[in-house]
């Protein structure tokens, strides 16, 4: 078979183009931003061995243009990042394709990208629990410029790594961002400082003045041993709330309708039971703060089948009613803390609420955990959850589930992708938690938007009763999902924005030359 380069083949169609910058890649140092072309093969494909990655800051469509200032041989490969200069110039790139004898095609559609110019730039500052970053936040510092940062871990802690732009530097306690020009990250992890017996030194002397701590020993009589103490964080000299033994919201969904009189409550089961039988209490109430009680249990069984426990309300309540309610734990000398608040409406004639759980993984409270729901089956395919160590309170199972009959908006927000609960309801984090949530070509219709960069994540608010706006950190374009950091667990749903997304892609990644058109996607995080 030939080789036979054409004035147009396949490979001259370059249809996917990303400024990986925007993703802020590790891989990119900090004097560079990045370019990932991505191209389709020139078939046959066979005949061809390799592509050569062309560009420059002059376009062929120049007068006098002569050839490209640089190029790269990739290989047998259909897509390359490329790291150029952050000099404010526009480039040019473009692909030719070449077979084992050394015959080359003719170059690809030439596509164009040009970096921000923004005077100031951002970088993001994060402390994990048990420590600090000063300064912290969102942090400005003018273009070209530099800053420093300092970490400090908290009584009983350790630095365990320091991480910039999401790739370890180390663990130490100070660190510079020189000549800045692009947005940036910076994490630090703190971890327990443990010695060899699993205790810090510290924590043992700070609470009993001794080395000589049994680890199984329960000294306040609470139910949680020293060890168990130690792991959550809690004052092993003082009686307390255990917070392994908290449950989890189940069910009705918090905010959404009930049609049943007497609708049934549900709780996932504590994951901890240190002493005794564990008895749930529930209580019902007319208002949000507990005040005007409605209906209450104690000394209920657990769940005989290990995972839910659920309780009725003995009377009917009222139709067309708000309720609120909680739950806890008692066992033996222990409690829990109360469940958060949440909220039901009452509402014989309409449909109810339901979620129907289609991922969920066990967390434990210093794991990392990422889920992604990856059944083909399920309504919330793509949904992707991911927790840094630390970031909840106690063990629970994280669950994502698909929502029928959610809430509608009522304050003109224009809500069109699937509703996903993200559970426990209520749960709070010491740490931003990442959230992914796919859109289709369908959600862009129904908001009346044509570019996800117009898109943005919504969640419901059980206080106000309306969808709050939660900011797009970025977009994966490749997959098709909106990228959100979360402070606590609920309703989800993609929808219009009210301003563009900081993830939208930029005006200066442009396509040329008749190659098709470029289709802007990321290519991971």
């Amino acid at each position: 078979m030939q080789f036979m380069p054409r004035s147009r083949p396949a490979t001259t169609i370059l249809r996917r183009f990303v400024l990986a910058s925007l993703l802020a890649l590790a891989a990119a140092p900090a004097w560079a931003w990045t370019v990932t072309v991505a191209w389709d093969s020139n078939p046959p494909s066979e005949n061809v061995t390799g592509y050569i990655l062309h560009y420059g800051t002059t376009s062929r469509t120049a007068p006098g243009f002569a050839a490209y200032a640089s190029h790269v041989d990739v290989g047998n490969v259909t897509q390359h990042s490329v790291a150029l200069p952050d000099d404010g110039a526009t480039y040019y790139l473009a692909v030719v394709a070449y077979n084992a004898s050394g015959l080359r095609s003719d170059y690809s559609a030439e596509v164009s990208a040009a970096p921000t110019t923004a005077a100031t730039l951002t970088i993001s500052a994060r402390a994990g629990a048990g420590g600090s970053i000063s300064p912290s936040g969102s942090v400005r510092v003018d273009r070209g410029g530099s800053q420093s940062f300092e970490i400090a871990p908290s009584w009983g802690y350790r630095l365990a790594d320091v991480r910039v732009d999401g790739a370890s530097v180390g663990a130490g306690t100070t660190h510079t961002f020189p000549k800045v020009h692009a947005d940036r990250s910076i994490t630090a992890v703190f971890a327990l400082a443990q010695e060899t017996d699993g205790f810090a030194d510290s924590w043992k002397l700070h609470y009993f003045g001794t080395l000589d701590v049994a680890a199984d020993a329960d000294p306040d009589g609470d139910g949680m041993t020293n060890w168990e103490e130690y792991l959550y964080g809690t004052d092993p000299t003082e009686p307390g709330p255990n917070p392994a033994l908290t449950p989890a919201v189940r069910a009705p969904v918090s905010g959404g309708t009930v049609t049943s009189l007497s609708p049934e409550l549900s709780v996932y089961n504590a994951l901890s039971t240190p002493q005794g039988e564990p008895k749930y209490e529930f209580v019902l109430a007319s208002d949000r703060g507990m005040d005007q009680v409605v209906a209450a249990a104690s000394g209920i069984e657990q769940g005989t089948d290990g995972t839910v426990t659920t309780w009725s309300a003995p009377q009917s309540l009222q139709d067309r009613t708000r309720y609120y309610w909680r739950a806890r734990v008692v066992s033996g000398a222990a409690a829990s803390e109360w469940t958060p608040v949440c909220t039901f409406y009452v509402d014989t004639s309409d449909t109810a609420t339901r979620s129907e759980v289609e991922g969920s993984e066990y967390v434990a409270v210093r794991s990392e955990v990422q889920l992604e729901v990856d059944d083909p089956a399920a309504l919330t395919r793509g949904v992707v959850v991911d927790l840094a160590a630390a970031a909840v309170p106690y063990d629970y199972v994280l669950t994502v589930g698909s929502v029928e009959g959610a809430p509608t908006p009522a304050d003109g927000a224009r809500v069109s992708g699937r509703v996903v609960e993200l559970g426990p309801h209520g749960l709070r984090f010491a740490n931003p938690v990442k959230i992914l949530l796919p859109y289709t070509q369908q959600t862009l219709d129904d908001a009346g938007v044509t570019s996800p960069g117009e898109l943005a994540v919504f969640t419901y608010n059980t206080t106000s009763l309306a969808w709050d706006e939660v900011p797009v950190v970025a977009i994966d374009y490749l997959g098709r999902r909106l990228v959100s950091e979360v402070e606590h667990f609920s309703l989800y749903t993609v929808g219009a924005a009210a301003s563009p997304s900081p993830g939208a892609p930029p005006a200066g990644a442009t396509g040329g030359g008749g190659g098709g058109g470029c289709f802007l996607q990321s290519l991971g995080f």
